[in-house]
């Protein structure tokens, strides 16, 4: 994962896009959890490709209540077997 985050953020409206972006990853798989680490959706997509891309995922917020979420990524590399995975921190208000 080169790049990771949440716009707007904080969550104000009724819909968020997360943006990743990755080198040379076959799959990408974000999940989202509440303050409490309850599971709340996941997204995946199998990107099977080399190099630079950019991945969003169009959230609908209207499901969220107001405060704190975490979106754990994982991708998995088409180059070894190694898989990267980052954290970031949304709010909805």
């Amino acid at each position: 994962v080169s790049k990771a985050y949440c716009y707007p953020n904080p969550v104000k409206s009724s819909s968020a896009k997360i943006r990743i972006e990755t080198n040379n990853a076959s799959t990408l798989e974000v999940k989202l959890y509440d303050a409490a680490g309850y599971y709340i959706e996941k997204f995946t997509k199998n990107m099977n490709d080399n190099g630079y891309r950019i991945t969003e995922w169009d959230l609908d917020a209207r499901k969220l209540e107001s405060g704190i979420y975490f979106a754990r990524l994982k991708v998995n590399s088409t180059n070894s077997s190694k898989s990267d995975s980052k954290v970031i921190k949304i709010r909805k208000s």
